[in-house]
């Protein structure tokens, strides 16, 4: 190799700079885990020839309810600059989940949210789903593809990640069932992580 072409691989050669990202959930271990998971993936240096300076994710798993999450994560926003914002939470047994969807989008948030839990996003990976579920139900699809699966032990993004586009489709479709008139805790199955995971999933 010549000493021309030894300079012009360097110059190719160049720093990517991640956008400052927060997101906060109301799950304390499932939604966390899962996302710490991409955050390890997203530190690590993933091209030869890019060298990665730093990802900026952080995530909070505060363990509470969805409106009193627009509070807490009004409050981290004040402390940092953030490109994006994402609030992660499930219709799960709320009554206020329309009401802070949309008081999120009014103050410029994202929501990854899902009806009726965030494993909805996890069964997605393995199968089809277009008949409503129940907490129950959901469980017991995940155990038919994952015997040991339980919330104490969540599975990341690596677990999944062979059928990260199947999950991506899938959770596309079955968005898509809905019509936009159709309020969001009646939408069920859907599951707006697929918007969160295909955007991070652009650095990966």
């Amino acid at each position: 190799m010549t000493r021309r072409q030894k300079k012009g691989r360097k110059e190719n050669t160049r720093s990517v700079r991640f956008p400052r990202i927060l997101i906060i959930t109301e799950g304390e271990k499932t939604e966390v885990a899962y996302f710490q998971s991409i955050k390890r993936l997203m530190d690590q240096k993933y091209h030869e020839q890019l060298i990665v300076e730093k990802v900026d994710l952080e995530i909070e798993g505060a363990g509470q309810s969805t409106s009193k999450l627009i509070p807490i994560a009004e409050k981290l926003r004040l402390k940092n600059e953030y490109l994006e914002v994402w609030l992660v939470f499930d219709k799960d047994r709320f009554t206020d989940f329309d009401v802070a969807i949309r008081n999120a989008e009014s103050k410029n948030m994202k929501v990854a949210w899902s009806n009726i839990s965030f494993e909805l996003w996890f069964l997605l990976h393995f199968e089809e789903v277009t008949a409503p579920l129940s907490n129950q139900i959901l469980t017991q699809k995940l155990k038919n593809h994952v015997a040991d699966y339980s919330k104490s032990q969540s599975l990341t993004y690596m677990n999944l990640e062979q059928y990260v586009d199947l999950a991506i489709t899938r959770a596309i479709r079955a968005n898509e069932r809905f019509e936009s008139h159709i309020i969001f805790s009646e939408r069920n199955p859907s599951t707006r992580v697929v918007e969160l995971v295909s955007m991070l999933k652009r650095y990966l």
